[in-house]
């Protein structure tokens, strides 16, 4: 599944934390890792006590790190 869905809710409403959160995910699982940590980040200056986001964009950060090598 891609974005499109998470993309269309966060037009709606783009102060949600949760919306970001989860387009992160569907980056990450297209591969899309700079748009991952990106949507991370976003959900994370909306809800800097995001746990899941805090977790994934660590994550993700380590996956760029990887695929860069």
């Amino acid at each position: 599944t891609g974005p499109g869905g998470e993309a269309a809710g966060i037009e709606r409403d783009p102060y949600n934390a949760q919306a970001w959160f989860t387009l992160g995910n569907c980056y990450f699982r297209m591969g899309v890792y700079d748009a991952a940590k990106i949507a991370y980040e976003q959900s994370l200056s909306i809800d800097p006590k995001h746990q899941q986001s805090q977790h994934n964009l660590e994550l993700t950060r380590e996956r760029i790190r990887f695929t860069a090598a």
